[in-house]
């Protein structure tokens, strides 16, 4: 990978917002601890991952114009919490920061901070911008939503169109229709999709040993869910591959009826 990557050029840019989320902290007076804290949390939560949200932002500006990290810290705020309620051991191969020596319960406050540093960069780069309200906007509207596909998909693509002007709401309207199916479809591949089909179509003894087996970590259980998942009544490799044709010719059609020159 090339010095000069969208990736490389995203990630050099993080130890600059951080500075200046940490020089805010300090103009402000608060204890040195406190700010060595915040520090620890931003660098284990927000700039791991594939950094797909910010970079997509990125992405579409170019395409829009032919020629933002505050997705990731969104993300990282659901994350923190998220991690919490699931009581999930790692993320991105290291601990989950709840489970971090000495932190437990405090990511509670610790993601509610990632959330307002959101906002606090957003007015620092922003808020001469004539698309400041509308950042805002999108930012609250998708916290509210916390849904994968809409904070993954839709938001990096209409934060782009906020920030190259383009302001028909029917367009933003189109780009909804086609991103939530499209981020429902990736959240439906990695996790869900498979164990909703087989419930939705097992019989009474086949959920029995769904509900005794799903989620267990044992070699054992994981050949009963997989002898469940390929039962003829069930086949969840062919049912996915229909719904992975289907949804392909849907999205592909919606996307042809974008127009092409939206000004």
């Amino acid at each position: 990978m090339s010095a000069t990557s969208p990736r490389d050029k995203f990630l050099a840019l993080f130890p600059k917002l951080s500075q200046e989320l940490l020089g805010y902290l300090r103009a402000e007076s608060m204890p040195a601890e406190a700010i060595s804290w915040f520090e620890h949390n931003l660098q284990h939560n927000t700039p791991g991952g594939k950094l797909n949200r910010g970079l997509s932002v990125v992405d579409t500006v170019d395409i829009l114009l032919c020629t933002d990290q505050q997705g990731n810290k969104l993300q990282a705020y659901f994350l923190v919490a998220d991690d919490m309620m699931d009581a999930s051991l790692t993320r991105r191969g290291q601990p989950c920061w709840y489970r971090v020596p000495g932190v437990g319960n405090i990511a509670i406050n610790d993601a509610f901070m990632l959330e307002a540093a959101i906002y606090h960069l957003l007015k620092l780069h922003f808020r001469h911008r004539p698309y400041y309200g509308h950042l805002l906007e999108l930012f609250h509207e998708v916290t509210f939503q916390t849904e994968l596909a809409f904070y993954s998909f839709y938001l990096p693509v209409a934060l782009a169109m906020r920030m190259v002007g383009i302001n028909d709401e029917s367009l933003y309207k189109r780009a909804l229709d086609i991103l939530l199916p499209l981020g429902e479809y990736f959240q439906d591949n990695k996790c869900s999709w498979n164990i909703n089909i087989a419930l939705e179509n097992a019989s009474p003894e086949q959920r029995a040993e769904l509900d005794k087996h799903y989620g267990q970590r044992n070699s054992d259980s994981e050949a009963k869910v997989k002898a469940v998942f390929s039962a003829s009544n069930i086949d969840v490799e062919a049912r996915f591959k229909k719904y992975e044709k289907e949804s392909h010719e849907r999205l592909t059609q919606l996307i042809k009826e974008l127009p092409q020159n939206p000004g």
